[in-house]
Order: C-alpha cells, then structure tokens, then sequence
C-alpha cells in the first residue's frame, strides 16, 4: 500500500530541515531526552569499535582530514580508558628484525591517546596472531638448534619501558640461547647471549634450567645469518 501524497510531502519537508529547524520548538525535557539518546549512540558507536580491537593489537590509523597525521604503525596499550571516545597508543618504528611486535626497530616510551571520532582504524596484527606465528616456529626447533627469544611478552615491555635501561630499542630485549630440551610449552636451554650496550655480546650461565614460553620464539638462527653471533653462542 502506497503512502498518500500529503504524507510524503510532511516526510519530504521534514528531512529537509536543519538541525536549528529540528530542534526550535523542543521543549527542555525533549532536548534533554535527545541529547541522551545522542549520548547512548555515541556510546554505542565507540563500543562497536573497540570490540574489534584487543590490547596489544598492533593498527593503522588514518586520520579522517590529515592524511599525515600518524605516520606510522601503533600499539595500543589501553581501551579502557575515562572517556569513551579514546584509546591509548604508542608508536612503533618499523625495521626488517623480529621482535616480540613484529618487525620494529623500537617503540616509544610514552603512550598518547587517539580520538575514535576522526580516525579510521586497520588492525595490522593482533597478540594472538603474534603468539600463534611464534609457537609455530618453536614447534619446528630441535634440540641443538640456536633461536632468538624475546626477554620480555608484550605486556612485560609496556609495563617496563620506563623503568629498565633502554627499552625503547627492542634490540635490547633480544637473547640467544641454543635448544637443550623441548617440552609441550617451553623451550629448555642452559645458557643465554645477550647484546651488551657496547655492542659486544655476553653470555650468561645458568645455575638450573631456564624454560622459556614458546610464545616468545621469534625466530631460528643459522650460521648463515650471523656467522660471528651463531659462533659465540655455541661455543
């Protein structure tokens, strides 16, 4: 059944009022009613968003009028902030090492926050990913094999930066360790190298066995790839 013309005339010159027009004639109570349900929308919308995001997730954000206003990769270190149009985030600087986030120089010391009104978010990787990628390449070590392991889980990183020496470049939060035993969930070994701040490397000697999570894996080391690192580490 068709709406009569007088309706669609009323609808017509309805939609084409401003938002003075709109609200002229409200009362204080309908305003009041409106601007709540404004509110909850909002509300809503900002909710949406952040359910597809995690802590830790690693996004792309293109702001909605300057194209360069983030110019590079974030990680977001807290959703759950006061305001709900906010995250909070951090820069990190992108390189062709491995490191707990993916391939990043370094990450900054301090977060800022991000508006969820002028953005368009991409999630680039998120923690689980990470975690997966790096338990599948600890599946494929085996014993005698020498491998890089983060000294820190991304969240150890965030919590740390400001505390420890120099986190700011993940370079320092590398070790390299040689496989001793493999367990369900843990890489064994006995010993591990670390870059000291001068450049040389220094190992370390274990008085027990030290088990690391093989969510910390990033990645097997070959002769090939750093003859004079592989060398000291197996020695």
């Amino acid at each position: 059944m068709e709406l009569p013309n007088e309706l669609w005339d009323i609808i017509v010159k309805q939609s084409k009022k401003s938002n003075y027009e709109f609200i002229k004639d409200m009362s204080i109570y309908e305003l009041y009613k409106l601007e709540y349900e404004i509110k909850e929308k909002r509300k809503q919308i900002y909710d949406d968003i952040k359910s597809k995001l995690n802590k830790y997730d690693i996004i792309k954000v293109t702001h909605k009028t300057d194209k360069k206003a983030y110019d590079c990769d974030l990680l977001i270190t807290n959703l759950n902030l006061n305001r709900d149009n906010k995250i909070s985030v951090c820069n990190l600087n992108k390189c062709n090492e491995k490191c707990i986030f993916g391939n990043y120089k370094s990450g900054d010391l301090y977060n800022y926050q991000i508006d969820l009104d002028n953005v368009d978010i991409e999630v680039i990787s998120t923690l689980a990913d990470r975690k997966k990628e790096n338990i599948k390449i600890a599946n494929s070590l085996k014993v005698g094999d020498v491998f890089i392991y983060s000294n820190y889980t991304c969240a150890e990183w965030v919590r740390y930066r400001n505390i420890c020496i120099d986190l700011s470049s993940f370079e320092n939060s590398l070790c390299y360790s040689v496989v001793e035993d493999i367990t369900p969930e843990k890489i064994i070994i006995k010993n591990k190298t670390i870059k000291r701040r001068n450049g040389e490397y220094l190992t370390i000697l274990i008085s027990n066995k030290e088990y690391i999570n093989k969510n910390l894996i990033l990645n097997k080391l070959n002769f090939e790839d750093n003859q004079k690192l592989y060398s000291i580490i197996i020695k």
